[in-house]
């Protein structure tokens, strides 16, 4: 990643839960972190859908980030966002990082239970859920996997983009963005 390549940082937004099992879509928001500007890219996912991998690479492919900063990759429910494909087809470095500690068997558990895809889905994301590992940055541990970067230059990145708090000023930022647009739209009627 170049001094200046930009950073897509892609976190989801509030849904009620009567929306689970496909029944509703919820935002999701990318913020591309550069020496200019923040820039926003806006897509909805279906929730408990398998279209947030899609809906991250064009954002990815779009913005020509140099890096794609995930929270977690379980999103709207059970999607989910595939870092190996979004590695290869993007072809940025992939971080994922785990803001709580995950429990494997519990999410293997759930996908078994709910859906006919289930291995398609858990084969997506084990890798993020079971490898996930601690580094230390410069304002406290974080849980990370990190794909086509080695731990420790992530790491490193990661410190120099966290202000406020450990969470990565970009992820911090989306996940508002999400969370704010995503209620609004539900109030609106268009969600």
């Amino acid at each position: 990643m170049g001094r200046h390549s930009p950073v897509l940082a892609v976190d989801d937004g509030y849904f009620p839960p009567s929306y689970k099992a496909g029944a509703g879509r919820t935002v999701l928001a990318g913020i591309l972190y550069s020496a200019g500007p923040l820039d926003l890219l806006i897509d909805t996912v279906v929730v408990d859908g398998s279209d947030a991998t899609e809906k991250a690479l064009r954002m990815c492919i779009d913005a020509d980030a140099g890096l794609v900063l995930l929270d977690n990759v379980i999103y709207a429910g059970f999607n989910y966002v595939d870092t190996a494909r979004l590695l290869e087809e993007c072809g940025a470095p992939v971080v994922v990082v785990v803001k709580h500690r995950l429990n494997p068997a519990a999410i293997h558990d759930a996908l078994r239970k709910h859906f006919s895809d289930w291995e398609e889905r858990w084969a997506a994301i084990s890798k993020p859920v079971t490898g996930n590992v601690e580094v230390e940055t410069e304002k406290g541990s974080l849980r990370i996997y990190a794909a086509g970067i080695d731990t420790a230059t992530a790491s490193r990145i990661l410190s120099r983009l966290q202000v406020y708090s450990r969470i990565p000023e970009p992820l911090r930022i989306a996940d508002m963005a999400a969370s704010a647009i995503s209620r609004e739209l539900l109030k609106m009627g268009l969600l």
